[in-house]
């Protein structure tokens, strides 16, 4: 087993993403969960998960006031996470996760929703995430 790197927080520091980069897992510590990370840094190698890809061929399409969002599966994946992206304030909020390749965001009101998502593998009881996709962006008229 590898140790992780302790880090300590001050203020109202806290991590708020963790992500493969390179075979490393990096944590992005920020202010706040929908803020741009102040710091980011490498806290472990990923083994196994860094073989994550992005998932490929992400797209939607709108019934009503739904939204439901498909993509290729991702070799190796415990499942994955869809988030709400906001590219003119560059936030990303989770929306949900799941088990298979589809995903269906309803009861949704007019506007454009954008979206990303990635995949994951459990290590310990924890998520540990690949790559985010490309954005797909759908309008509810």
């Amino acid at each position: 087993k590898t140790r992780l790197k302790k880090y300590n927080l001050s203020g109202n520091s806290a991590i708020y993403g963790l992500y493969i980069d390179d075979g490393h897992i990096m944590a992005q510590i920020g202010n706040g969960p929908n803020k741009v990370p102040s710091k980011t840094c490498t806290v472990g190698k990923a083994g196994a998960a860094s073989k994550l890809i992005a998932p490929e061929s992400f797209k939607g399409s709108v019934k009503g006031s739904s939204v439901t969002l498909t993509w290729d599966k991702v070799s190796g994946a415990d499942g994955y996470t869809v988030y709400y992206y906001n590219s003119s304030k560059g936030t990303i909020t989770e929306a949900g996760s799941v088990k298979t390749n589809k995903f269906t965001d309803s009861g949704l009101k007019k506007g454009k929703y954008q979206y990303k998502v990635r995949a994951y593998v459990l290590v310990n009881g924890s998520k540990v995430y690949g790559d985010l996709s490309s954005v797909v962006s759908k309008s509810i008229k």
